[in-house]
């Protein structure tokens, strides 16, 4: 009986560390969505500084597909280091943006061989309460999304 009473003293003491952990970590990765950027998320990628309508933004290169499928998705302001993305794509052809898991306001420029051809508003998921798509003008190679 008393070897009984101490599997159960020691299995609440693993169940107790066990959700302590597992607290830890969830309140952890909270913290961090509340916040703006889950830093590990951007930690692989490349900051470059671009140049449009005037201004210097620092931005994000989404250059691998991973990038590309990732996206500013699930970004909350406010963001540090960064004012946006771009995404460079190994051809030219017209392209579809959506704010599908986009939780803030964007503008897009639609960019060919470095010249802009154009500018779409993109609203945050929350705003639209929808999945809202935008397309750009024509075929382009580059689209930089500004965090507005």
């Amino acid at each position: 009986m008393i070897i009984y009473k101490k599997f159960i003293l020691i299995g609440i003491y693993i169940l107790f560390f066990l959700s302590l952990f597992v607290f830890s970590k969830f309140k952890d990765q909270s913290a961090s969505q509340q916040s703006g950027v889950q830093q590990p998320l951007w930690e692989n990628y490349k900051v470059e500084t671009m140049y449009l309508g005037g201004k210097s933004y620092r931005l994000i290169l989404a250059d691998t597909p991973e990038h590309r499928q990732q996206g500013l998705m699930f970004v909350r302001k406010p963001t540090k280091g960064f004012d946006g993305m771009v995404f460079r794509f190994p051809d030219t052809q017209s392209r579809t943006f959506w704010n599908k898991n986009t939780y803030v306001d964007l503008k897009l420029y639609w960019m060919i061989h470095g010249d802009v051809i154009g500018t779409s508003e993109l609203p945050s998921i929350e705003k639209s309460n929808h999945i809202v798509t935008v397309d750009s003008p024509s075929a382009v190679d580059t689209v930089v999304e500004i965090i507005q």
